[in-house]
């Protein structure tokens, strides 16, 4: 964490650490002793390294109402949120985190596993081997046409294709003609090879509707 300039390094990482924690801007009467125990404390600082470790109790952080699991955007929010925008900050980055091993047990993990994906791809469920990925390059600027011709020849020895985080409902590229072209690449792909395909499209979009239908 860096200062602006003007400011005390260690009050600034206090107020860093209580602006993600339970520090406010004004004195409450609220306040209570409850309160006071999960305060995030600021407990090393290296001014001429900008560096700083704070420990947050995880009591802090936000939990799922449906099943009491740990969720990562609560800890980035308090963490790394709105201590960004505070007035004496210049900026501040995470290098690290340590979680207890109770807290991660609480965070539910990735809905697939490379069991799944040898599932998906027929190859049972253990010793299922390597499995190969890509993603289609360039990631802007390919027709539908040449798009569909890259995932054929990729599917010749490899595995799994995602679109790229900018593919998706291009003007040059629509999804309602590429997706088409991929699904004949594929079929063919798998016809020739006698192997399972994957392919991952981009829904990602700004109304639920939207990506509905993507």
């Amino acid at each position: 964490m860096k200062p602006k300039a003007g400011y005390d390094y260690l009050a600034t990482a206090a107020h860093f650490a209580a602006e993600s924690s339970t520090g406010t801007n004004v004195n409450v009467c609220t306040t209570d002793d409850f309160t006071k125990s999960v305060d995030a404390l600021v407990y090393y600082i290296d001014p001429d390294n900008e560096e700083m470790k704070i420990a947050y109790p995880t009591l802090l952080f936000d939990r799922n109402i449906t099943d009491g699991r740990a969720m990562m955007c609560s800890v980035l929010t308090l963490s790394i949120g709105n201590n960004q925008g505070m007035g004496d900050v210049e900026y501040g980055k995470i290098y690290d985190i340590y979680f207890p091993p109770a807290y991660l047990r609480l965070f539910d993990g990735p809905n697939c596993n490379v069991v799944d994906m040898w599932r998906i791809l027929n190859r049972g469920m253990s010793n299922g081997g390597l499995i190969v990925g890509t993603i289609i390059k360039p990631k802007l600027g390919l027709q539908p046409k040449p798009f569909g011709e890259a995932c054929y020849a990729f599917w010749q020895g490899g595995d799994f294709i995602k679109n790229d985080e900018p593919q998706g409902n291009q003007v040059f590229c629509q999804m309602n003609e590429c997706i088409p072209e991929v699904v004949k690449a594929m079929r063919a792909a798998i016809k020739e090879t006698g192997s399972s395909k994957l392919f991952s499209a981009n829904i990602t979009a700004d109304d639920p509707n939207e990506m509905i239908a993507r």
